[in-house]
């Protein structure tokens, strides 16, 4: 683990821009993301709340984990297309 942030250390060094990629705009401390970059941030939050509510509703709802896991599947597949348009368009 060491050795990876060394050497991450040092390609920063030598490449001070290799942080920050060209679909992000840094402008201090703060990333400005791009709408289908938002959008994919969304859905992928989406998706991890949807999995754990089909979990913690296990007891009062008998097809919880059923449908946590099919609107996570569902965000997950957005969250996929959101991240292609976005990568598209800054391309």
């Amino acid at each position: 683990m060491l050795l990876l942030l060394g050497s991450l250390q040092l390609k920063t060094k030598m490449y001070p821009d290799l942080l920050f990629s060209h679909s992000l705009t840094h402008t201090k401390g703060v990333f400005i993301l791009s709408r289908y970059q938002k959008w994919t941030v969304t859905f992928l939050i989406l998706t991890g709340v949807s999995l754990m509510f089909g979990q913690a509703a296990k007891t009062t709802f008998t097809y919880a984990p059923l449908a946590g896991w099919g609107t996570g599947f569902i965000f997950l597949i957005l969250s996929a297309v959101m991240a292609v348009k976005a990568y598209n368009q800054n391309v």
